[in-house]
């Protein structure tokens, strides 16, 4: 089943544009040998450098996939588009009481579906609009997220596991008994995306060797997410003029080994554009779990 559908892909995307740009990558280094990557989400006390990243900016060939949306496979390729009208006008989701009260229900609601789950928990969403000085940084905080360059896995299995633990206590060994996967959908508030989209990689072209458990250090919380290193056998793949409309949904992590357990992504400079409006986007990661129980209420869960 995996490799005709990678051949699938291959051939729906043979005859579209495919894009040259750059994109930035963990480097290989000894360092990792015996340090753990690590980035810290808040401003540390004392001289504690904020990270330990080693990054390299790589040329990278990324594909529309537009054409190949009926071969996507988010078990296979750890990705898929989606259609999403949501009920929120543009400016309803900068109200966080309404995007939790109607577009985390229909989050769930996709998601419920697309991965025939018994119960989906969002457990954070982020909302980003490009800064004016992006990619070049102010050194001050943004109102809103910025466009993620670094390739990178949001959770790894294990981090999606401790997660479980933390909201759902003395209930997690028995949702951990079953498939358990964490899933991010990415939706542009404002359309079509014509600035730093969102790449996504082929799960069956991504090796475990270039697959790099990292820390993402919060004040009150550790979260393990992944660093990619670059390697030729990767495909990068995008959806083209990406609609307020559509939605990509990519795995963070999967129980079931079965399946495509991961899914790389970051952001790239999208060549020949003039003055694009700044992207403006909302990322949701849910629990996706498959126990057939009654699920308690999950305690928040914060970054």
């Amino acid at each position: 089943m995996g490799t005709e559908n990678v051949k699938s892909l291959q051939t729906a995307v043979s005859k579209v544009r495919a894009v040259e740009t750059e994109m930035c990558f963990l480097k290989r280094d000894a360092l990792w040998d015996h340090e753990k990557p690590y980035r810290m989400r808040y401003v540390p006390i004392g001289n504690v450098p904020k990270t330990n990243f080693l990054l390299e900016t790589i040329p990278v060939r990324v594909r529309d996939a537009r054409n190949a949306r009926p071969t996507l496979s988010l078990d296979t390729n750890g990705f898929e588009f989606h259609d999403l009208s949501s009920e929120l006008d543009y400016d309803e989701f900068f109200d966080y009481d309404r995007v939790r009260s109607v577009y985390m229900r229909e989050v769930q609601d996709l998601l419920k579906k697309v991965c025939r789950a018994k119960h989906v928990h969002p457990l954070d969403y982020e909302l980003r609009r490009r800064h004016e000085s992006f990619p070049i940084s102010t050194g001050k905080s943004y109102a809103f997220g910025q466009p993620n360059l670094i390739a990178h896995i949001d959770i790894t299995l294990e981090g999606l596991r401790e997660i479980v633990r933390e909201v759902y206590g003395d209930h997690a060994d028995e949702i951990l008994k079953s498939r358990v996967q964490c899933v991010t959908v990415w939706k542009p508030i404002k359309g079509p995306v014509r600035d730093w989209p969102l790449a996504l990689c082929d799960s069956t072209t991504l090796r475990d060797p270039d697959v790099i458990p990292a820390d993402a250090v919060y004040e009150r919380v550790v979260a393990e997410n992944a660093m990619i290193h670059s390697d030729p056998t990767q495909a990068w793949y995008y959806l083209g003029d990406q609609k307020a409309s559509e939605v990509l949904v990519f795995k963070a992590a999967d129980s079931d080994p079965a399946s495509a357990t991961r899914c790389a992504h970051g952001s790239f400079h999208l060549p020949g554009m003039t003055s694009p409006a700044p992207r403006e986007s909302i990322d949701v990661r849910a629990l996706v779990m498959h126990a057939d129980i009654d699920y308690p209420t999950a305690a928040e869960w914060f970054t």
